[in-house]
């Protein structure tokens, strides 16, 4: 068996790739031929030996005088020059209008309209008629040909044995052999992907018979059984029973009564012998897509699936989803039930890991039945991942999470504007650096540089942390010109830096040309921090029995956000905090970072107070014991109004504490034991003056509660 010819009528009259569908189909359409599309993807002999060439040239000749008027025969129809130049002649067709170059219109002006339209016809007939033609016997495609079979029969009345050519129609020669269409190489029609090289396409034994089988049972029923297929049954979005209910003029009821009928004549029939093309194909299909593939993998298996039932306004492949299996369509994919078991393995891999090589990735998703050539696709449209530098990370919405995962796939520092590259999306970098800061699983490798604390390697603490760890790794003191260089040439920090910092009354010169650490480091010989004002001369800090030192916060609509906030240098160095240096601390069963660059900042207390119930406006005591970060809340509304109750309420001591002094039936506390719950909190002894508490609460500037206490006492004098 010869090749058969593999060309289009686009091809051939290039003019119909500019033209609307639409147009072309009513022009030049034929019960014979395919709806969609037909003059692009119908090789040209095969259309002529179904519809003949006068058909096509009466078409052209309309078409061209009805939307081509401005252009030249030749421009429509090219072949014309080999045809008419070499002698044919057209009747009613002169040696002026054979100008080729001129356009139509001028030939509708010689010739009025239906003479232009007779001398075009032909014309373009004299053309087609030199074409081979193709018989519906063994003239269609042989192995090897670049094209596939799709179906013939788009509703042809008579023959229903699957040749697709009516029996007036029908050659009288060939072994009565199925009549096949060929589609072009080059694609199927918009709306149905071209197959890709090497995708899985399942046997097409039943290819001719697909479209007829569906559309027989459909005519098999009424109107409202076609509607419902393809209102309800055979679509992504089915319409309600109230949409179709008004539809029909029946009830609500009644729609769903007969949809309940047709899916079940629907699941009858396709357990009957009409019904088994369908259910062999769907069963095909399904082992041809495995575990998950693309939808447009699916739409790519079969060209026809393009095509229209004549009996269902909706594509072929939309009626073969449906019938699947095993599959089911969510989002861009088709997936079974073992997709989701799969995604649960792989985002239970990623929390534990959070990045994981592709490679060992790819093995569990292909032994899991995903096709080799879609496996990489299905892991990066899994929510919360993301492939990276040949990792699978786990990509959730908190930033750090991001850069955690993404200098766990790289191995290495990275510089925070690669890191930002990487992440991509809109937001604050200096926020996006904040939150790296505070992430103790994060270090500081240079100014703008971080890594993973577990890599090891110097942290860089800023300007200021640096110089103070430098000076005490020198025992206290060093030349200002050797500290700027040493500290320039290890980070990206210039001398001018250092020098302008070391200038300042952060630290002491013991001598010109020296720096040394602040306070009396020869003396002490540590040369640690000491704060200006220690704990107990600090305001809004008081301690308990045990000696643990609280700072009284009061809660906003920031804190309960999740946002950090400062706290004073006294309570920080009680907490063991010293400027440049982060402490790890646990919030809850969070890891976080009590950090002192500028000012000690501590981390959000969120959880905690999200815990203790706590409101804005409520006051909240923070501590730092042991590495764990201890809130508890006192409402805003407990203390009363008396002003002693108010008082102890803001030094963190409740009423009930304050000794047996309670006045019986109220809550007010008596002078005496509210001097005395003062004083410990304070840190003071217990058997100090009244005078002595007023004092230390001026010293510290704790206003509020000597005011509380002023008040009290002149309601006493009065």
């Amino acid at each position: 068996m010869t090749r058969p010819v593999d060309f289009r009528l686009t091809h051939l009259v290039p003019a119909l790739d500019h033209t609307c569908d639409d147009l072309v189909g009513t022009a030049l359409g034929h019960p014979s031929l395919p709806e969609e599309r037909w003059w692009r993807r119908l090789r040209l002999p095969l259309v002529l030996g179904r519809v003949g060439a006068d058909h096509l040239a009466s078409g052209m000749a309309r078409l061209a005088l009805d939307r081509w008027e401005g252009r030249a025969p030749g421009e429509v129809m090219p072949a014309l020059y080999a045809s008419v130049l070499a002698g044919a002649e057209v009747e009613g067709v002169s040696d002026e209008h054979r100008a080729l170059a001129n356009p139509l219109w001028r030939l509708t002006e010689q010739l009025g309209e239906e003479g232009a339209r007779k001398a075009l016809r032909e014309a373009f007939l004299a053309v087609l008629a030199r074409l081979p033609r193709e018989g519906t016997g063994d003239d269609g495609p042989q192995d090897g040909d670049e094209t596939v079979t799709t179906v013939a029969d788009t509703g042809v009345e008579g023959d229903r044995s699957g040749t697709g050519v009516a029996p007036s129609e029908a050659p009288e020669t060939g072994d009565g052999a199925e009549a096949e269409a060929v589609v072009a190489a080059d694609g199927p029609a918009d709306d149905a992907p071209a197959p890709a090289a090497g995708e899985p396409v399942p046997d097409g034994s039943h290819d001719t018979t697909l479209l007829d089988a569906i559309n027989g049972w459909l005519e098999a029923g009424d109107e409202r059984r076609r509607a419902l297929a393809s209102r309800r049954i055979f679509t992504d979005t089915p319409e309600t029973l109230e949409a179709i209910s008004s539809d029909f003029g029946v009830s609500r009821e009644r729609v769903r009564q007969i949809n309940k009928q047709v899916d079940q004549n629907l699941r009858a029939w396709l357990a009957s012998p009409a019904g088994q093309p369908l259910t062999t194909h769907a069963a095909e299909v399904s082992a041809a897509l495995g575990t998950a593939a693309p939808l447009d993998a699916f739409w790519a298996l079969r060209p026809e699936y393009a095509l229209r039932p004549p009996a269902l306004d909706v594509p072929m492949g939309r009626v073969v989803l449906t019938l699947l299996p095993e599959h089911r369509v969510e989002g861009d994919w088709v997936v079974t039930e073992a997709a989701d078991t799969l995604a649960n393995r792989l985002a239970d891999l990623l929390a534990d890991r959070t990045a994981v090589p592709l490679g060992e990735v790819l093995d569990i998703v292909h032994e899991a039945g995903v096709r080799p050539e879609h496996a990489r696709a299905w892991i990066e449209a899994q929510p919360q991942t993301r492939v990276l530098a040949d990792h699978v990370l786990r990509w959730v919405r908190n930033l750090q999470e991001k850069a955690f995962a993404v200098l766990s796939a790289t191995g290495r520092p990275m510089h925070v504007d690669e890191l930002v590259e990487h992440i991509g999306g809109e937001f604050s970098e200096g926020g996006f650096r904040d939150r790296l800061h505070n992430d103790y699983r994060l270090i500081r490798r240079d100014r703008r540089v971080f890594g993973l604390r577990v890599w090891g390697g110097e942290e860089y603490l800023g300007v200021e942390g640096t110089v103070r760890r430098e000076l005490e790794r020198a025992g206290g003191e060093m030349r200002v010109c050797e500290l700027a260089e040493t500290i320039s040439r290890r980070f990206d920090v210039t001398e001018t830096t250092v020098r302008g910092l070391t200038a300042g009354s952060a630290f002491a010169h013991p001598r010109p040309g020296w720096i040394a650490l602040p306070g009396d480091t020869a003396a002490d010989g540590d040369g640690s921090y000491r704060p200006r004002r220690s704990v107990d001369r600090t305001r809004r800090c008081f301690t308990d029995a045990d000696g643990t030192w609280w700072l009284r916060v009061e809660v906003n609509a920031d804190h309960l956000r999740g946002s950090g906030f400062p706290i004073p240098n006294g309570f920080a160095a009680w907490t063991g905090m010293r400027p440049g240096v982060r402490m790890p601390v646990l919030i809850g069963d969070r890891e976080a970072v009590a950090a002192w660059k500028q000012q000690p900042l501590m981390s959000s207390v969120r959880p905690l107070l999200v815990e203790e119930g706590a409101n804005v406006g409520d006051h909240a005591f923070i501590t730092i014991c042991e590495g764990r970060v201890r809130c508890r809340v006192i409402p805003a509304d407990s203390a009363g109004t008396d002003p002693l109750t108010r008082a102890l309420h803001l030094a963190g001591v409740p009423a009930s504490a304050a000794g047996s002094g309670t006045v019986a039936g109220s809550d007010t506390v008596a002078g005496s034991d509210t001097v005395a719950a003062l004083a410990a909190a304070l840190g003071l002894p217990s058997d100090a003056s009244e005078e002595r508490v007023r004092e230390c609460l001026d010293d510290r500037g704790d206003s509020d509660i000597l005011s509380l206490l002023g008040t009290q006492a002149q309601g006493d004098h009065g």
